[in-house]
């Protein structure tokens, strides 16, 4: 986290909610009742919790550019209780629209203990929508593609800007913007859906490097960017020339993921704003995401500075944790196959 003094100013966009967490010790089972161990109220939304993870880094180190949030609340106290909690974390918030008459998104978030696992419930009110950003003013934007209109009003005003997406869903708002942003970091999901979407396709797991190579050429066809695929526990990939690279993830044990993509996130658009080369941008968020997942939270859980590089250094100093060819000799493959 040296380079923390070249630090751009960052901006988010997207969704902001009240997080109504209940954790239990045993695995989630439908149509059972079951008495839980836990029970906690926090600022969520993907867009909300990557700008407090940018605004915590930067509250302990150069304490200066805070980053600024973009979204909606209602008049309600769930709105005045998440941008209080934003604005601990070191948020801007001064670009979030207070809607009159309308309640703030909330979710219901069940965790287990067990295996790590959550499940979300999450409502929002279509009457919740961003208001004026013309004064907006910002090097590095990120964006949860779950209000495009704005999203793309950041990009005219910001034309200059380096653009990342958190690509979840491949919903139609978010592949629009895939198409205009500088990065596309998106799900396992999106990747599937995106790929059966486009090729009329019933059934498509990325459950193989040949799988993954034909989504990846299907959708630098329509995104031309960097592309980066999440795989949960298993790391993130990315191509370099003609080849792949896994970014595996850290070794440590799962207690509660909620919010360790959003976390993911913030981390990468955090290190790509202080001048991180992709690489070590992936490498950094999936150490700080890594971490937050052996704590109970969304928000709660972004770890602190010193944690962060205690991780780093075991990160890149483990040998087994170098990133390596997800698969190699492809085009030999293909040679031989003719």
């Amino acid at each position: 986290m040296d380079n923390a003094t070249k630090l751009k100013q960052m901006a988010f966009i997207g969704r902001i909610c009240r997080d109504n967490r209940w954790t239990s010790k045993m695995a989630l089972k439908v149509g059972k009742k079951q008495r839980g161990t836990g029970y906690d109220e926090s600022c969520g939304g993907p867009a909300a919790i990557a700008a407090a993870v940018a605004g915590h880094f930067i509250k302990q180190t150069i304490k200066t550019k805070k980053p600024i949030f973009i979204g909606a609340i209602g008049d309600d106290y769930s709105g005045m209780f998440v941008t209080d909690q934003l604005n601990k974390y070191g948020v801007n918030t001064d670009f979030v629209t207070k809607c009159k008459g309308v309640k703030t998104s909330n979710s219901a978030v069940l965790v287990s203990t067990d295996d790590g696992e959550r499940t979300i419930e999450g409502y929002q009110d279509s009457r919740l929508v961003i208001g004026d950003i013309n004064n907006l003013e910002a090097s590095v934007i990120e964006f949860d593609g779950q209000d495009l209109k704005a999203s793309l009003e950041a990009i005219r005003l910001n034309p200059n800007a380096i653009t990342i997406l958190d690509a979840g869903r491949a919903t139609d708002d978010v592949i629009e913007l895939a198409k205009r942003v500088n990065y596309v970091i998106c799900s396992e999901d999106f990747a599937e859906d995106y790929v059966k979407k486009v090729t009329n396709r019933k059934k498509f797991k990325l459950n193989s490097s040949e799988a993954i190579s034909y989504a990846y050429k299907i959708m630098q066809r329509d995104f031309l960017n960097d592309i980066v695929i999440t795989l949960g526990k298993n790391g993130c990939v990315y191509k370099n020339n003609d080849d792949i690279i896994l970014v595996p993830s850290s070794d440590d044990k799962a207690i509660d993921s909620t919010g360790a993509g959003d976390i993911f996130h913030g981390a990468f658009t955090y290190a790509i704003a202080s001048d991180f080369e992709k690489h070590d941008a992936l490498i950094f968020a999936m150490v700080v995401s890594g971490l937050s997942v052996t704590k109970i939270g969304g928000i709660t859980s972004i770890p602190d500075t010193d944690e962060v590089n205690q991780a780093w250094f075991i990160y890149n100093d483990n040998p087994n944790k170098e990133s390596t060819y997800l698969y190699t000799k492809i085009k030999e493959k293909r040679k031989n196959r003719g």
